[in-house]
């Protein structure tokens, strides 16, 4: 995960072991599928 959000109520505490491995595998689909092709998405405006 690159981005660290601050966590300030402490939330990710109380997840599960299964929320957290969802929150995981969500956090490096963006970080591999859509952060690299955002940009020029943007700019085609597609």
């Amino acid at each position: 995960m690159s981005f660290q959000p601050v966590d300030y109520y402490n939330v990710y505490d109380l997840l599960t072991e299964e929320e957290k491995l969802v929150r995981e595998t969500v956090s490096d689909f963006v970080d591999n599928e859509v952060l690299p092709i955002i940009e020029k998405h943007y700019q085609a405006g597609t």
